[in-house]
């Protein structure tokens, strides 16, 4: 295990592949891999970590699917990205109510007995928009798991020329060149 900026990074056995598009392809699975991975741990919601790796996995593969769509000319790649960008959004949804629910927890221990009833009040509040965001959760991950997201990636043919490549990703922003 490496260390960048006091992050753990994977130390990887091989160089990247020396085709940029191979390479893509290959990083935007093991981001689409570690974020499916969170799938069963979010839809049990048992603890509010997984929602957290999920999200976080969801926006780097996000951000993989945007830096190499330069390499993938197919329309079904907008479509895979479409499909991440609903996931993270929903998980980010769920965070956030997690996040207030855990801040205002803490505050709420240290308050006297006699001021906690409305901010416990507010809690039991945040609690009930948890349970319907994770309907919610549960329904995108639903989505996500009958379009399989995780097929299509495999299936999509990276150009070899890059040039092409690059100029069909421009059509696809409304750039020219």
């Amino acid at each position: 295990m490496l260390r960048d900026n006091g992050r753990a990074m994977e130390q990887r056995d091989s160089a990247p592949p020396s085709d940029l598009c191979k390479y893509a392809k290959q990083m935007i699975e093991e981001r689409l891999h570690k974020m499916l991975g969170q799938v069963d741990d979010v839809r049990r919601s048992e603890e509010t970590e997984p929602v957290h790796k999920m999200r976080v996995a969801s926006r780097r593969a996000r951000a993989a699917l945007d830096i190499f769509d330069v390499c993938f000319a197919d329309s079904d790649y907008a479509r895979d990205e479409r499909q991440v960008k609903k996931v993270t959004h929903v998980l980010s949804e769920a965070r956030d109510v997690d996040v207030m629910r855990e801040k205002l927890a803490d505050h709420l221990r240290e308050l006297p007995q006699e001021q906690r009833s409305g901010l416990q009040s507010y809690i039991d509040q945040l609690q009930r928009r948890r349970e319907q965001a994770q309907k919610t959760v549960d329904k995108a991950l639903r989505r996500l798991e009958s379009y399989d997201l995780e097929a299509h990636i495999k299936a999509l043919s990276t150009k070899g020329d890059f040039n092409r490549a690059r100029q069909a990703a421009g059509r696809r922003r409304g750039e020219h060149g």
